[in-house]
C-alpha cells in the first residue's frame, strides 16, 4: 500500500489501514514515542541553551517544542 503513489490509493484502503493502526494502538504508541522525544528535546534545549538570557525568541523555541508534539493532525 505505501509503495503506491497516493493517487493510486483508494479511500477504502486508507480507512482500512487506519482501522488496523487503531486496533493495534499504533497511533497511541507513536504519540508516546513523540512525547518522549519532545521531552528529551526540551531537556537538551534547556541544558544546551540555558546560558542564553530569557528572550521572546527563546520563549518561542520552547513553545515550538511543545506545539510540535501536541498539535492535532
Amino acid at each position: 500500500w505505501l509503495r503506491r503513489p497516493r493517487s493510486a490509493r483508494t479511500v477504502a484502503e486508507s480507512r482500512h489501514v487506519l482501522r488496523r493502526m487503531e486496533q493495534n494502538d499504533s497511533i497511541e504508541y507513536a504519540r508516546r514515542v513523540a512525547a518522549r522525544h519532545a521531552a528529551r528535546g526540551a531537556r537538551l534545549f534547556e541544558d544546551t541553551l540555558g546560558f542564553i538570557p530569557q528572550s521572546e525568541g527563546k520563549a518561542i523555541l520552547r513553545q515550538v517544542i511543545h506545539y510540535v508534539n501536541t498539535r492535532l493532525l
